[in-house]
């Protein structure tokens, strides 16, 4: 006769019950947590625009969402808009909508430091208000002038 083979041991299965357990609650706690990189744009002040979104900290917390309305933010001395929603990152502050820095930096929404306004296709400057600069610059440039 042949004999039935032979289960593991209650210590055995013990030890592989406990290591699943220890996999299952490893997996579920790398699932709440997560980081992201926050970014804003900083506002230069003296030429009244925003630089390009950069990096400003990593931020702990389940994920990025830049669906936000625009808030502004310091970090040091330096004011930042962003939509990115909270938490926000622990070296800045958020500064109240009020203040004289958020409402000139959120007044250059738009304006991004280096870059030429856009020009609409019917010639007319970005405020509609007649020809842009680049229209009459080429004007001046074709009558021989």
């Amino acid at each position: 006769m042949k004999r039935a083979p032979r289960l593991p041991g209650p210590a055995l299965r013990r030890a592989a019950l406990g290591a699943l357990t220890l996999a299952l609650v490893a997996a579920a706690a790398c699932e709440g947590a997560g980081s992201y990189v926050f970014t804003a744009q900083r506002f230069d002040a003296s030429a009244a625009c925003l630089e390009p979104y950069r990096a400003v900290e990593v931020v702990e917390g389940p994920g990025v969402a830049a669906t936000c309305p625009a808030s502004c933010l310091t970090v040091g001395a330096e004011v930042f808009v962003t939509t990115m929603c909270p938490p926000l990152p622990t070296i800045a502050t958020e500064l109240a909508e009020g203040d004289e820095a958020c409402v000139a930096a959120r007044a250059a929404l738009g304006t991004t430091c280096g870059e030429e306004p856009a020009t609409a296709t019917d010639g007319s400057a970005p405020d509609g208000s007649g020809p842009s600069d680049l229209d009459a610059n080429a004007e001046d440039a074709g009558d021989g002038a």
